[in-house]
């Protein structure tokens, strides 16, 4: 799937928003946006695996569209190197490039605060991670209520979203799934940012 890369990015600082600029013919508009994101930390996967993901969501402040700008799987932070070569990518100059290109700094996170930790302190005490990202828990009693937020910005038409991305075939495979079934990674990133952004919402001076 093609990267989504504005052709400038200015970060406002005093209103905490970063204004894109893009090609006629992108799927994402030009404008002004609140770019934040949301991460999984690695967890079981049902082929007997373990994986984390992670989103970045940009809410276009003239339409009051959320965006999809990019998403990856992890399972470690910093490269995992064996004989000299890459064993295991890490997250880390993801990281590092989606500050580049969108200025995101802030992280929401859903979950066990154990393992949270865990890795909340490996980016911390990363060499290769600069600057910090900042990571906030996404806070609910019940997952009914973060799925019902991303529902509801969908059905009003206020989510583009790539259907190849792994967000988009995610919460499709997971919406047919039997009731109760635990929310995959994907669905958790998702969710955590959403929710969030909707709970937080900018309002012209910070967030």
């Amino acid at each position: 799937m093609q990267t989504i890369t504005p052709a400038h990015a200015v970060r406002d600082t005093n209103r905490k928003t970063t204004r894109l600029w893009f090609a006629d013919d992108s799927p994402v508009p030009t404008g002004e946006y609140d770019i934040r994101g949301g991460i999984c930390w690695p967890i079981p996967t049902p082929d007997g695996g373990i994986k984390g993901f992670a989103v970045v969501i940009g809410r276009h402040l003239s339409t009051n569209v959320y965006h999809w700008l990019d998403e990856t799987e992890w399972i470690c932070v910093d490269h995992v190197m064996e004989d000299g070569r890459v064993a295991f990518e890490g997250i880390a100059p993801w990281l590092n490039d989606v500050w580049r290109r969108f200025h995101l700094g802030q992280w929401y996170y859903h979950g066990d605060r154990e393992l949270a930790f865990r890795y909340r302190t490996q980016i911390k005490k990363s060499e290769q991670i600069q600057p910090k990202p900042k990571m906030t828990e996404a806070l609910w009693d019940r997952d009914e209520y973060a799925i019902a937020i991303l529902r509801e910005i969908k059905e009003s038409n206020r989510f583009a979203v790539p259907r190849e991305s792994i967000a988009f075939q995610t919460e499709v495979v997971w919406s047919a799934a039997a009731p109760g079934s635990d929310m995959p990674g994907p669905m958790l990133a998702l969710c955590s940012v959403l929710a969030s952004m909707e709970l937080y919402r900018w309002d012209g001076h910070r967030r």
